[in-house]
């Protein structure tokens, strides 16, 4: 996803909201948004800081083994709640802007 915004030729500045899925290990997260942010704005787009994050499910039995094995319970995420929570998310967002 980096690569592709270091290379996408935005033409006119714009608003940016990020929604995220992650394995959930520490603060990686808030890293991820930084470098986003960092690259975005790099290209003078604007980037909202209302992010909203969720824990990801993982797609691969070696992310899955290694979570089950750090005590992650990763399988059925994005969960009802939390995919309820994005709506919700979403909808304000929407209105705010």
């Amino acid at each position: 996803m980096l690569k592709y915004l270091k290379e996408v030729d935005l033409k006119k500045p714009l608003q940016f909201a990020v929604f995220m899925t992650w394995f959930g290990r520490g603060n990686s997260d808030k890293g991820v948004f930084d470098r986003i942010k960092t690259v975005l704005e790099a290209k003078n787009q604007k980037v909202l800081n209302n992010c909203y994050k969720c824990q990801g499910e993982g797609h691969s039995f070696a992310t899955r083994g290694f979570a089950s094995a750090m005590g992650h319970g990763c399988r059925g995420h994005p969960d009802a709640s939390e995919l309820s929570a994005a709506r919700k998310w979403a909808g304000e967002l929407s209105k705010a802007i």
